[in-house]
């Protein structure tokens, strides 16, 4: 804890891309500046967006969320938060962003595990004088497989890093 939190805090306050790129980018040395400062500004919000929520929903939901009977619920937080304080219009527009993120960042995964998969190893070792068309239509073969192996691997590595919490639907 104490070596590692250092690597990841200079990773996360200095080696960063957003601020590599910002600085990296610059004309001068008071826009370099300028640009770590923003970037800086930009990399506080989400204790913002994560952790005042929950502080917040500690506060108004205490008793829902730590009852009497000593099962804690502390996962329950930010879905009470948005259940007793959005209207119903707001709270299907909050779950529909949350689908559309997680849609986004799966999407993400499969098509850089996609290209790595495609320009690495198949145009790389496989097969180097593929044509375009061949790596593309691969490639897209590829992103299909790991989009339907994604589910049973999220079991197997769940099980493998928690024995006693195997999941329910394996």
């Amino acid at each position: 804890m104490l070596l590692g939190q250092h690597v990841a805090g200079v990773w996360y306050w200095c080696l960063d891309q957003a601020i590599v790129q910002r600085v990296l980018s610059t004309r001068t040395v008071h826009h370099a500046k300028a640009s770590c400062l923003l970037a800086g500004f930009l990399k506080i919000t989400p204790m913002f967006l994560m952790a005042y929520p929950g502080i917040i929903a500690r506060k108004l939901f205490d008793a829902e969320l730590y009852p009497a009977n000593g099962i804690a619920t502390p996962n329950q937080a930010f879905p009470l938060l948005l259940q007793h304080t959005l209207p119903p219009g707001l709270l299907g527009l909050n779950l529909a962003a949350a689908v559309a993120a997680c849609m986004s960042s799966l999407d993400s995964v499969f098509t850089a595990a996609a290209s790595l998969f495609c320009l690495d190893l198949y145009r790389g070792w496989l097969r180097p004088a593929a044509s375009p068309h061949e790596v593309g239509r691969d490639c897209a073969i590829s992103e299909v497989c790991n989009a339907l192996a994604a589910p049973y691997n999220h079991c197997r590595w769940s099980a493998s890093a928690r024995p006693s919490a195997r999941c329910s639907r394996c």
